[in-house]
């Protein structure tokens, strides 16, 4: 019921302001009453002593019973809001004026009796109602016959039952005009105040929040486009419990966000290190051979010199296809392009890039293969990445395939996907180096990696375009027996 920061503050105070209310109502009627008791016990403090002398309750030092009856009677049709009773002088009740079905007490208490004929405390001065085991009130009393030799109490109760009936009635009616009149209007121009304080202040609150969940946003858009993936952001609850689950999902991305930057440094650091090592190897054989073409010249027959030439150009060579592949990578992974994604056939593609490797494969004496299904349908992608993502893979197969083998690309429906396959009879790739195939500068054998014409970042670029795709890529290799990649293409809905 209560979602928003706002909705909380203004119930609870609309609670705090209702409860004010009651205590402030209950207060005034608590110090209504006490004055109201003060002043009547102030004003009648002599009552029971006018009581017995008018009334001529003392005969001959003694109490006159008949008089006291008559005055009972008297005093109730005269003024009904007082109860008198007659008390000896340990405290009993010897007789009252009251409803005697409504006395519950046998005997007062003497001590605010005694007090109040000694004048001593402060009014008021309550003492016990014989109406009530509890309640106390407000009285006047006088020793009989005299104070200097009592014989008992004349106790008078300023506030009887029908008193209390009409007093109750009149605090119901003023407390009903004090709530609708002064206490609703001061608890309305206080809410209204409290609720524009509390608006104000939890405006920034709601800004900042809004601000975080734009930033969610961005950051749900962002890794959906390059994993697929989407974040779970509950909006249930306030702004607070929103706002700390906001920080939450920014504090685990930003903890990813390190990691992945902690990872791109070491990635950075082994890059350094191996584009130190694969460029100085080609620049250093580039540079040896034209420093003896230049010193010894003349002593080298026309053969030798074609021959540094040929050497100095195929290092040449290496090394602007290394540079180039470091520069197409760096462009993948720097998101300065993005996948062109239109529908084209999967099976054209394929037959163009092995057009491209036959002579390849026939002269390192190779069996180049393609087996497919007959209905393939158009796929959905950039038909230039997947053209490099093809090339790559052959290439690479090739090149780990000795004279001999094989290497076969299949093509399969699986479902709402096409499945390509390379696969390879080469020597295979042992199981501690898949996890860092698709690494910059991989080559699982060191040595091939000195002699071998690829610069070592074709299945990076490879597994960064798939990425580019929405798509994985899979390897199964074994050693002795070949390697097989696998990847999928989707179809194109609706067409075939």
């Amino acid at each position: 019921m209560f979602k928003t920061l706002y909705s909380k503050l203004a119930a609870t105070l609309v609670a705090l302001m209702l409860g004010v209310g009651i205590f402030y109502a209950l207060l005034s009627q608590s110090l209504y009453e006490q004055s109201y008791q003060s002043s009547n016990q102030q004003l009648n403090q002599n009552l029971a002593a006018d009581l017995v002398r008018e009334m001529k309750l003392i005969k001959d030092g003694k109490v006159d019973q008949n008089s006291m009856k008559e005055a009972f009677h008297v005093m109730m049709l005269v003024n009904p809001a007082i109860e008198i009773y007659f008390l000896d002088k340990i405290g009993n009740i010897l007789s009252f004026s009251a409803d005697p079905g409504k006395i519950k007490r046998n005997k007062i208490d003497l001590d605010p009796v005694k007090r109040f004929i000694n004048g001593e405390g402060s009014f008021p001065l309550l003492g016990d109602d014989p109406r009530s085991l509890t309640n106390q009130k407000s009285f006047s009393v006088v020793a009989l016959p005299t104070p200097d030799n009592p014989e008992g109490y004349l106790y008078v109760v300023l506030q009887g039952s029908q008193y209390d009936q009409i007093q109750m009635h009149e605090q119901f009616l003023a407390l009903e005009t004090l709530g609708i009149t002064a206490l609703a209007g001061s608890l309305i121009i206080g809410l209204i105040i409290g609720l524009l304080l509390f608006y104000r202040l939890t405006r920034r609150i709601r800004r900042l929040n809004q601000s975080v969940d734009q930033f969610r946003e961005y950051e749900r858009s962002t890794i959906v486009v390059e994993n697929g993936e989407s974040i779970n952001a509950d909006n249930a609850g306030d702004e607070i419990s929103q706002l700390s689950r906001s920080f939450d999902v920014m504090a685990s991305r930003i903890n990813e966000q390190v990691e992945e930057l902690q990872t791109q440094d070491n990635l950075r650091r082994e890059l350094i290190a191996n584009i130190s090592h694969d460029l100085r190897t080609p620049l250093s054989a580039i540079h040896g051979y034209i420093e003896r073409l230049k010193t010894r010249f003349g002593e080298l027959s026309e053969d030798e010199r074609n021959e540094f030439l040929d050497i100095s150009l195929a290092h040449s060579e290496r090394l602007n296809r290394m540079i180039s592949a470091l520069f197409e990578l760096s462009k993948l992974e720097a998101r300065e392009s993005r996948p062109e994604i239109e529908p084209f056939s999967i099976l054209e593609l394929v037959q163009d890039v092995l057009q491209k490797f036959t002579l390849e494969a026939e002269n390192k004496g190779l069996n180049l293969k393609f087996k497919c299904d007959h209905t393939l349908p158009l796929v959905d992608g950039d038909i230039a990445l997947i053209d490099r993502v093809l090339s790559n893979l052959v290439d690479n197969a090739i090149s780990c395939t000795e004279t001999g083998g094989s290497v076969e690309l299949i093509l399969n429906n699986k479902g709402a996907n096409v499945s390509v396959q390379v696969k390879d009879t080469g020597k295979g790739i042992d199981e501690k180096y898949l996890p860092t195939l698709f690494q910059r500068f991989y080559q699982a054998d060191s040595k091939r990696r000195q002699s071998s014409h690829h610069a070592g970042l074709g299945l990076s670029i490879t597994h960064r375009i798939l990425e580019l795709h929405g798509q994985n890529i899979e390897v199964d290799s074994q050693l002795g027996q070949g390697t097989t990649f696998l990847f999928q293409l989707p179809h194109v809905v609706g067409r075939c």
